[in-house]
């Protein structure tokens, strides 16, 4: 902070209001590894981290194919519609992040918005991806491909909610080293696809 000051990037008043808003975290001398991998609430973030992964990735996999040889969309056209799914991931997280913070301030307990922010990043993208199964094929100028593409996109960007629930557990249970939690689980996560 202070080569900050010196360089001056941030003035003295910016320091001291970064400061006064910082929780002092203790952090003991070595990381409890063992520890780590005893914790049930651990286990299972890692558990739903690479289930949710797992389902993540064959979509991003699968969808192209999915368009190809259902709705028949040239190949000009598979890169965007392969894509924009996944631009909704951004916003809705930011929303849905911001709306588990608003539930918190008016005192709806931690494990009460967890829950319901999990439940809404996990069901309802598997309604969506349902309601896939009643789409007919046809050329990707149909009704059922417009319907198809905002079904999909739909789907994968209310995955985002998920930010405000179990993605943010791994704070909840050990902010000292959620660094080294969220790695771990990501990286186990990552091997599913």
């Amino acid at each position: 902070m202070s080569e900050m000051h010196r360089s001056g990037l941030l003035s003295s008043r910016e320091i001291q209001f970064i400061q006064s808003g910082r929780s002092i975290i203790v952090r003991s001398k070595s990381v409890p590894w063992g520890q780590f991998f005893r914790s049930v609430p651990y286990l299972s973030c890692i558990c739903i981290h690479f289930c949710s992964d797992w389902g993540y990735l064959l979509i991003l996999c699968y969808l192209p194919s999915y368009w190809r040889n259902v709705y028949q969309v040239s190949d000009s056209q598979m890169a965007f519609f392969s894509v924009l799914p996944c631009i909704g991931i951004p916003i809705v997280s930011i929303l849905g992040a911001t709306f588990a913070d608003w539930l918190l301030s008016r005192k709806v307990s931690l494990l009460a918005v967890r829950k319901g922010m999990s439940a809404l990043g996990l069901w309802a993208p598997a309604i969506c991806f349902h309601l896939l199964s009643y789409c007919k094929p046809c050329k990707a100028s149909c009704p059922a491909f417009w319907f198809a593409l905002g079904v999909m996109v739909l789907g994968v960007s209310l995955r985002g909610f998920q930010t405000g629930g179990w993605a943010s557990n791994y704070l909840d249970i050990g902010p000292s080293y959620v660094s080294h939690l969220f790695s771990i689980a990501n990286s186990i996560g990552a091997t599913s696809g």
